[in-house]
């Protein structure tokens, strides 16, 4: 996951950096120097503890006006219009550390349906309201985030100031030492060494925390001796209810969004059993994953999310882009058809890149518990330990430095998912941002995000909970069908006794994996089966043509996939080693996958 989210949503839909409206110079510098100078807003002090809501309020109240005119430049000026795909290139490379590929895939998307709704949309005041909105919402989503590493930073400096002292004292010690005898014995200069070495380490995390505060001070106009983050109750969405699926949102983005409302008040309705067609008839590359067993862990699954998320983005703006420059009435009817189609399936696609990156907070949190606890132990032991070497003390210096690097990955780790969760809330239809509610004293914000953040979002899912239940039966006839299967992966009718597997290509024309990580990859996929007894004959196929898989035994798992029964044949190995394997299947129009 990435190293720090308060960058990444300060830069989702904004290539320059967000800052406050204090100056007439610095609302230049971020809007450009053609824009509009906003007027200087009087930046209300900070009384008491600031609570994650307080920081939303703030986040919002002082720095929106600046936001909204940066992403009305992105998507009105004439260099965007001229190539809104360019946009969507930068959109992809606002890396900070070993951030999460799939956070590109959000950018690409949220640019591209702020740029076609506010294209296609006729309704000016609804476009103005619609671009503000998302401008809060990235806003407050960033202070989440950034409320939480102060957090963790202002605590955790602490605790590094204390050992820093403790060491310069050791550190002082031996200089003393050197200075008296003019020189150290070999155990005495590696524990100086190792002293010195890590002293330097704890100084860039000090300055590493102190820049998140720094960028959490500037977010929330707040100085930093004034600051006090208050963190007992840090989320609402840390008891985030793991019954509510994927479908859960989606189908409540589809009655909610905004995006959808504009759709039919120009008379195309798209219901939701239409939406979710198109997304798999567009772009069937996630379903057919699924099919062949990939989750969220798996690189394939990850890489592939993210070139559908930039495939719809491409296509939503070509789209738009071709409705703009279009003459022809029946062109431009014809046209914008498309585009909303395109547009509702972005839509669909925004809730499950967040309902995936909260996925993978979970997984990435359990990881670095066990870590934790797992660190906790070596130190507890070493501690205990009497009359350390000057090796071992500097063992035990460098582990304390290590821990507290593991207790930042979590730290982050739980900012991040409260992030995505609040980026799937937001991306369901739950916005409670408008500009009347902005003019509002900093407290009244706060009380009223408290409400629509914990009622609104209750009642929202309800009704999307009670809307799939009605139309479960007809909204899932598509998948009912003896070949919804087949139907689902190549559009094609049942054909008895056939895998269900990718289509194939042409002879020659395959994609071959390449690179280490595929052939440390323990599972090679042979095919995908509705009937068990198919595994079994292409085994059977399978074991004639290439020898080499005498030496293995083949395993047939079970999966359910929308209430089917399916059976994959796989066969595994500890070591890997499959990737030449699997590629010479690949280049004789067998399908394969390695996972």
């Amino acid at each position: 996951m990435t190293k720090n989210v308060l960058k990444f949503t300060l830069a989702v839909l904004l290539a320059g950096g967000i800052g406050g409206c204090a100056t007439e110079k610095e609302t230049a510098n971020l809007v450009g120097e053609t824009a509009e100078v906003l007027p200087v807003v009087h930046v209300e002090p900070a009384r008491g503890k600031l609570n994650v809501y307080t920081s939303m309020a703030r986040a919002v109240k002082y720095n929106v006006d600046v936001t909204d005119k940066n992403i009305h430049k992105k998507i009105f000026s004439s260099e965007t219009d001229a190539n809104p795909k360019e946009e969507i290139r930068r959109a992809m490379n606002v890396k900070t550390g070993g951030e999460n590929q799939l956070y590109d895939a959000v950018r690409v998307l949220d640019f591209a349906v702020v740029y076609a709704i506010s294209n296609l949309s006729e309704n000016k005041v609804y476009v103005d309201n619609n671009i503000y909105a998302k401008s809060a919402q990235q806003l407050a989503m960033a202070a989440i985030k950034g409320h939480k590493d102060a957090l963790f930073a202002i605590r955790k400096i602490k605790e590094i100031d204390r050992l820093t002292a403790k060491e310069n004292k050791e550190l002082k010690r031996l200089n003393d030492k050197l200075s008296r005898n003019g020189m150290l014995s070999s155990e005495d200069l590696e524990l100086k060494k190792g002293i010195e070495v890590a002293l330097y380490k704890l100084g860039q995390l000090k300055a590493y925390l102190q820049s998140g505060i720094e960028a959490y001070g500037s977010l929330v106009k707040v100085e930093r001796e004034k600051m006090q983050p208050e963190g007992r109750h840090f989320y609402e969405l840390e008891d985030f209810d793991k019954r509510n699926a994927l479908a859960t949102f989606q189908h409540a983005a589809v009655n909610n969004r905004s995006e959808f409302n504009v759709m039919r008040d120009e008379g195309y309705r798209y219901s939701e059993k239409e939406v979710m067609q198109n997304a798999i008839r567009l772009y069937p590359e996630i379903e057919t994953l699924e099919i062949n067993g990939y989750e969220v862990k798996d690189a394939l699954y990850v890489d592939s999310l993210q070139m559908r998320a930039g495939k719809i983005a491409d296509h939503l703006v070509d789209t738009v882009s071709a409705y703009k420059k279009a003459e022809k009435p029946e062109d431009k009817m014809r046209l914008k058809a498309a585009a909303y189609e395109e547009l509702g399936v972005a839509v669909l696609a925004q809730a499950e890149l967040d309902y995936n990156i909260v996925r993978m907070a979970d997984l990435d949190y359990v990881a670095a518990e066990e870590k934790i606890h797992a660190q906790r132990r070596e130190l507890k032991e070493l501690e205990r330990r009497r009359n350390l070497s000057g090796a071992e003390k500097v063992e035990l210096l460098n582990r304390q430095i290590a821990f507290m690097e593991t207790e930042l990955r979590l730290s982050q780790i739980e900012a991040e998912r409260a992030v995505a969760l609040r980026g799937l809330y937001f991306h369901s239809g739950l916005n409670p941002f408008n500009k009347k509610l902005m003019q509002a004293k900093v407290s009244g914000i706060e009380e009223s995000l408290k409400v629509s953040f914990n009622k609104d979002m209750i009642e929202m899912l309800a009704r999307a909970d009670v809307k799939q239940k009605a139309q479960e039966h007809p909204d899932n006839q598509w998948s009912k069908g003896d070949d919804w299967l087949e139907k689902l992966v190549d559009g094609q009718p049942e054909k008895k006794n056939t895998p269900i597997n990718v289509p194939q290509k042409p002879a020659g024309d395959f994609d071959p994996y390449v690179g280490e990580r595929y052939n440390k990859l323990k599972t090679m996929q042979l095919g995908s089966y509705r009937e068990r007894k198919n595994a079994d004959i292409e085994w059977s196929m399978l074991r004639e043509l290439y020898p080499e898989f005498t030496a293995y035994k083949p395993r047939v798992e079970s999966a359910l996939l929308k209430g089917k029964k399916i059976y994959r044949l796989v066969i595994k190995s500890e070591n890997g080693g499959f990737m030449e394997m699997c590629n010479k299947l690949r280049s004789d129009r067998i399908e394969c996958i390695l996972r």
